[in-house]
């Protein structure tokens, strides 16, 4: 002869009639609750942005040269990263026209990798022309020694090369 089981809404009948009535404390302030979450420093991001004369010639059924659309590329990029992310941008090409001296070794790091700053990427990014010759192999090797730099094991640094280089060129400045 058990008992039969009383059901929970007695239960909770039971402890609101048997225990003294709770009383709100009173409140101060608008009564809105903040909350702030803790991001981990985001990714490093190292762009390497072709902005030879060759960039300039326009992409087949688009009427926009390479390099805008490039550009636009990397700007929705950066506008899409996290904000911690942190970026380097590095230049292939300008300031110099192809035609100057030293067109040959024109290779310019714009923003070293550094504390988050998306709206200074954005506002170099959008200032960068396209002129000048494909200096490939010195911008690989000065953004390898840029990277020596950013060494960390647990936070490796993603390299984006934008050209219009051929695969060729790309794997001889490679060295393979």
């Amino acid at each position: 002869d058990s008992e039969p089981p009383i059901p929970s809404s007695f239960a909770l009948l039971f402890l609101t009639r048997a225990t003294a009535s709770l009383h709100a404390p009173d409140r101060a302030g608008p009564g809105t609750l903040k909350t702030a979450a803790v991001t981990p420093p985001g990714q490093k991001v190292y762009i390497i942005l072709d902005c030879t004369g060759t960039m300039m010639e326009e992409v087949a059924g688009t009427g926009q040269p390479r390099f805008e659309i490039a550009r636009g590329a990397l700007v929705k990029l950066v506008e899409e990263l996290p904000e911690n992310s942190n970026i380097a941008l590095r230049s292939l090409g300008p300031p110099r026209h192809a035609r100057e001296e030293g067109a040959n070794e024109d290779t310019e790091l714009v923003i070293p990798m550094g504390e988050p700053n998306p709206a200074l990427v954005l506002n170099r990014l959008l200032a960068l022309r396209p002129r000048g010759k494909t200096p490939l192999s010195l911008t690989l090797q000065q953004a390898a020694s840029d990277l020596k730099r950013e060494a960390d094991k647990d936070k490796p640094v993603a390299v984006l090369l934008v050209t219009d280089a051929p695969p060729v060129l790309v794997h001889a400045a490679l060295g393979y």
